[in-house]
């Protein structure tokens, strides 16, 4: 009867698995440098800077949080997104740096945001499990534009996840728990085997 029970739990755990597989939460550091503009609009500037944040939740249901710190930009700042596009190219903008009229028309600073999958839901382009993985293949970018470079000035491609620090996802803990569970149970059978021959 235990038995029983233990299978009936294990097969419940694995019917969830495939509904939090994706649940994770990946911190991000990128630098931004001109290095990383792509012609036509390559930078010659020597303005740097940093984005720093987490993508937390699952591929329905998440919260991009970024910092965005930039400093010696050789105009004042004109603008600031995220942008679709891999390395060594140039993509469309998906999301408009949080409060970035209030930082237009600086040369340093640090703008504080997020961008939501209720944000993909709202501009209705595409949804927001495509944004998620599109995140976790490498396939976007911080770009800040200038007045003395309007098509970037600074760059940072978002491509750091798979070396970040993550939290175990749900099904990889179910996994190891299953893989503990049967080995239990071949263990007692075993052990109510040897006592029967004894």
């Amino acid at each position: 009867m235990k038995q029983l029970w233990m299978i009936g739990l294990l097969g419940a755990g694995l019917a969830i698995a495939p509904q939090v597989a994706q649940a994770a939460t990946f911190s991000y550091s990128v630098p931004l440098e001109a290095e990383q503009e792509v012609a036509p609009n390559i930078s010659t500037s020597s303005a740097q800077g940093t984005a720093t944040g987490t993508l937390v939740g699952d591929v329905t249901s998440w919260v991009f949080n970024y910092t965005v710190e930039y400093a010696g930009l050789e105009g004042p700042l004109a603008d600031g997104h995220i942008h679709l596009g891999e390395r060594g190219t140039n993509g469309p903008v998906v999301h408009f740096l949080d409060s970035i009229d209030s930082f237009r028309g600086t040369t340093s600073g640090t703008i504080v945001g997020d961008y939501t999958s209720n944000d993909v839901l709202a501009a209705g382009v595409v949804t927001p499990d495509v944004v998620f993985n599109s995140f976790l293949a490498g396939g976007y970018y911080f770009n800040v534009h200038s007045a003395a470079f309007p098509g970037g000035e600074i760059r940072g491609q978002i491509e750091s996840f798979e070396a970040a620090e993550s939290v175990p996802e749900p099904a990889m803990v179910l996994g190891i728990l299953t893989v503990g569970t049967l080995g239990l149970i071949s263990r007692s059978k075993k052990h109510r085997d040897e006592l029967k021959v004894n």
